[in-house]
């Protein structure tokens, strides 16, 4: 059996602070409890560290010898709590960050980077699953999701909500139109999401609703490649308005109807919101009343 740390620690308090009394204010203790730490050493080794008097403890030669071996603790203490600290308070750390756009994280990230511009931010991107599936895996930190989320491990709290909309090239003959309704697109190639998308699935409710069958579709799993055929000439797209940006290629359309606007969540595992780079995110966000 070998001496603990905390048989260690009391051992070297008694031996800088010359009293067991002074050692255990100190390391915030009970005198009996730093006592019983030196004591469990020395019996542990057969030994006696001190020469104990009633206000003092002065070292023997294989105490002294000790001491000499532990001063390295208390610096190695101090790094630590420095380390600590300095990742409490945000002077440093690590934060990865997902979202199937940057359009809608870049504000986020401008402002936390000018309160804590030590922390370092990653940045991927990807659709819903790959990125419900990342913060599962603890390989990313935060995301923003879209709708509801149902996951019982993930935390999540709302950013926005937004309204889907129609883009189109900004040379296509539907532009001087303020709202479309469906039958308008009933020969338009449609650009669209890709299966088990939010947007999809509210495209195709949309479109639902007034019996349209989409004739000619091209699917892409992620806004930006949406964004870029639309602006191609390739099609029309749908995209939730916030996403779409300020693309002088493109123009925006309201559609006409009820269409299920979208939460955008700011997600994260339960069990990391504790951790203050990830607490401090979340801050980011107004609490609603």
């Amino acid at each position: 059996m070998k001496a603990t740390f905390a048989q260690l620690r009391a051992f070297n308090a008694v031996a800088k602070a010359g009293s067991f009394v002074k050692a255990s204010k100190k390391l915030g203790v009970t005198q009996p409890a730093v006592t019983l730490q030196v004591r469990g050493l020395e019996d542990l080794y057969s030994i006696v560290l001190f020469v104990r008097y009633r206000h003092r403890a002065v070292l023997t030669s294989i105490g002294s010898e000790l001491y000499e071996a532990t001063q390295s603790m208390e610096l190695v203490e101090n790094e630590v709590d420095d380390v600590l600290n300095r990742q409490s308070q945000l002077l440093a750390g690590q934060l990865t960050l997902g979202a199937g756009s940057p359009l809608l994280v870049m504000p986020l990230i401008k402002e936390f980077n000018k309160k804590y511009p030590n922390v370092e931010i990653t940045l991927e991107l990807g659709d819903y699953n790959k990125l419900e599936a990342a913060i599962l895996e603890n390989s990313l930190d935060i995301g923003i999701l879209d709708g509801l989320i149902a996951n019982e491990r993930l935390l999540s709290t709302k950013y926005l909500d937004q309204e889907l909309i129609l883009i189109v090239s900004k040379d296509h003959p539907l532009t001087n139109r303020e709202k479309i309704c469906p039958d308008d697109l009933a020969n338009e190639t449609i650009v669209l999401r890709g299966v088990g998308s939010f947007t999809r699935k509210t495209t195709e409710a949309w479109f639902h609703s007034s019996k349209i069958e989409l004739k000619s579709r091209l699917i892409f799993n992620n806004r930006d490649s949406i964004l870029e055929a639309v602006a191609r000439g390739m099609g029309v797209g749908f995209i939730f308005k916030e996403e779409a940006g300020d693309d002088a290629r493109v123009k925006k359309i309201r559609l006409f109807g009820k269409t299920t606007r979208c939460n955008e969540n700011i997600v994260c595992l339960k069990s990391q919101i504790r951790r203050s780079t990830i607490k401090a995110f979340f801050d980011l966000i107004p609490k609603k009343i």
